[in-house]
């Protein structure tokens, strides 16, 4: 099965095979953010309209690069990943999009100048999903986007 990343980061060897056992896969193909996409996901824009056009070319890419079912591990800041599933539950017909749940240890070292370092390691626990959700099912006949409140 191929899985796409959007994220900032590579999956892991560990990863990788929590896939496999979750899914139940002989293997897993896991395939990356082009470059061009990857560059633009890392520096998201402020403007709610952009984000929604890099949410758009995302999935146009996500369509072309498996043009079946859709896997997708989606990671990155919380704001663009509402964004990024309302567009995959408009545009996809079948997909399963999910993250990591991971659990984080710190290991602090005093330096000899009295500096203290800490380093996070993040062990991935649990796969959490969001399974696809259709318009005619929310009760309201389409999605409601997210708004800014406005200040009282």
């Amino acid at each position: 099965m191929r899985v796409l990343n959007v994220s900032n980061h590579p999956l892991s060897k560990e990863q990788r095979g929590m896939i496999r056992d979750f899914y139940r896969l002989p293997s897993v193909d896991v395939v990356n953010l082009p470059e061009d996409l990857k560059k633009r996901f890392s520096n998201l824009p402020p403007s709610e309209k952009e984000r929604e056009e890099l949410a758009r070319a995302i999935v146009a890419w996500a369509k072309d690069t498996v043009g079946g079912t859709i896997y997708a591990h989606l990671d990155g800041e919380a704001h663009f990943v509402l964004i990024l599933l309302s567009v995959f539950w408009e545009e996809v017909e079948d997909g399963e999009f999910f993250k990591f749940f991971s659990r984080r240890k710190v290991q602090e070292t005093v330096l000899p100048s009295g500096e203290v370092r800490k380093v996070s390691i993040f062990r991935p626990v649990q796969i959490l999903t969001y399974p696809i959700v259709r318009k005619e099912n929310l009760g309201c006949g389409r999605h409601i986007p997210i708004r800014k409140r406005r200040r009282q």
